[in-house]
């Protein structure tokens, strides 16, 4: 068990309240095009819902968008006004003039199912009686969208970013650093400082970061470090280097920790994850990819592990882990000289592949949606900008996010309840040192992005979403030597 130190790090706050010019973002796609599309758009806004396919469309370079005009709400309305004929089978004429009124009347109370509705928060929807968040754009405050497959705004972005410069002169973190968000929405990231060699575990409590040392290494260079959060809010912590492969977790008494290389290897990149059961899957490259180890600790303490087989001649160079709803573990390899991506998938016991991409950069994000259906963000290295690999069923849908070329590096995904991936990613500038850091996401009708004030050299860049899908970005600034943390709204 390893000694418990907290201290109270130094913590410079920049908040940047942003305007449409200061926020710089960025429509896909050539200009008459987005033009044609937001008309269009406007227009149906009016009475209807818009549809986006989500097709890429390779010869403009950009997203195209379908949109559906169906006028649910009206439609609604006219089929139960045609129910009321007002129509009355009394027997005699007298009865049936009075009994005409009567159940006119009552039937005319009953077609606008929203009468008697009061939404304290949102609009009725006239289709079910039902309170809903929206039913078009126009019923989202400050600029928001109406999201194109639920009744939910999605919130402008950004209008407000928090920078805190959380951990300064860590010395190179460049990629030894994580971040993860607990049930209440509390950031936490965990980083191996290079100047102690310190592993540390810094969280945020009430506004102010607090961190403790979990472990140490004898040499931080070449040392990877990933974190996650179990259900219950417990923070795990995997990192692998030289002939070190260690699982840290922290219970009611400390830090605890466990190795899980049974023999000598040289570790490279790894990852963590934790499914919804409280299972926690981890996986490592071994002696250069050369083996692949895949370990669990379950709920009930029990470990287990093994080696996977890729279907590939070539050693993966990169990895990332995560689970399904239902516990299963989704991998995916970075294949160095093929430049593809093999997704690795594990279900009752036996692990399927599958190759996709061409051209895909070796620092790519992975993440799995609201339908256990794996998504890939990465760079093409063809100038070709920021892609999208998404999986539909049985098939692969690879959309274009970014047409820049100078867009796409090094980006992280995660993806939120309403199945919407989240990028951040680096450009390259100008110059050498100038590399931005860029946000991008599916606004409930396109793809927009962002450039994130405040770092000058956005290296490496993680994100975690919290439960009401707000953005927490940790980024390593070498112009700062600093690991900054970024709070998106």
């Amino acid at each position: 068990m390893k000694s418990l130190r907290i201290v109270v790090l130094f913590v410079v706050s920049m908040v940047w309240t942003l305007g449409a010019s200061a926020c710089a973002s960025g429509d896909i796609g050539p200009q008459n095009a987005a033009q044609t599309e937001e008309d269009a758009r406007d227009d149906d806004e009016q009475t209807g819902r818009d549809t986006w396919s989500g097709a890429s469309d390779a010869s403009d370079g950009g997203v195209d968008v379908s949109l559906d005009t169906t006028d649910t709400a009206t439609d609604t309305r006219l089929d139960a006004a045609l129910l009321d004929t007002g129509a009355d089978s009394g027997p005699s004429g007298s009865d049936s003039g009075q009994q005409d009124s009567g159940a006119s009347d009552a039937d005319s109370g009953s077609t606008d199912p929203c009468a008697s509705v009061d939404c304290a928060d949102g609009v009725c929807d006239p289709s079910t009686g039902q309170c809903v968040g929206c039913l078009s754009d126009n019923d989202c405050a400050n600029g928001g969208r109406c999201h194109d497959r639920e009744p939910v705004c999605v919130p402008a972005c950004c209008n407000s970013v928090t920078q805190q410069d959380s951990f300064s002169s860590v010395s190179y973190s460049h990629n030894r650093f994580d971040i993860a968000v607990d049930s209440t929405g509390a950031p936490a990231i965990a980083f191996v400082d290079g100047d102690t060699d310190k592993i540390e575990f810094a969280q945020s409590i009430n506004g102010q970061w607090l961190s403790q040392e979990v472990g140490s290494v004898s040499n931080s260079l070449s040392t990877n470090i990933r974190m996650a959060y179990a259900p219950d809010d417990t923070p795990h912590i995997i990192v692998g280097r030289y002939q070190m492969l260690t699982h840290f977790w922290r219970d009611q008494s400390g830090w605890q920790s466990h190795s899980l290389l049974a023999s000598p290897g040289s570790v490279g990149y790894v990852d963590i994850v934790a499914d919804d059961q409280g299972t926690i899957h981890m996986v490592a490259l071994i002696d250069y990819g050369a083996e692949v180890l895949y370990a669990t600790h379950n709920a009930q303490g029990q470990r287990s592990d093994e080696y996977l087989t890729l279907p590939a001649q070539n050693p993966p160079v990169w990895v990332n882990l995560d689970a399904t709803s239902d516990g299963r573990p989704v991998a995916s390899f970075h294949i160095g000289l093929d430049k593809t991506v093999v997704l690795a998938e594990r279900n009752a016991g036996t692990w399927a592949y599958e190759t996709v991409g061409q051209g895909v950069s070796q620092v790519h994000g992975m993440a799995v949606d609201a339908a256990n259906q794996p998504v890939v963000a990465y760079h093409k290295e063809t100038n070709d900008g920021l892609r999208l690999l998404r999986r539909e069923a049985q098939t692969w849908r690879d959309d274009l996010i970014v047409a820049d070329p100078a867009h796409g590096y090094s980006p992280d995904v995660a993806v939120d309840s309403l199945g919407d991936p989240h990028v951040v990613y680096m450009a390259q500038g100008a110059t050498q040192t100038d590399n931005p850091l860029y946000y991008a996401r599916w606004n409930g009708a396109q793809w927009e992005h962002h450039q994130l004030p405040g770092v000058d050299r956005a290296f490496y860049p993680r994100i975690a979403l919290d439960a009401t899908r707000t953005p927490h970005v940790a980024v390593y600034d070498p112009s700062r030597d600093a690991i900054a943390y970024l709070l998106v709204q």
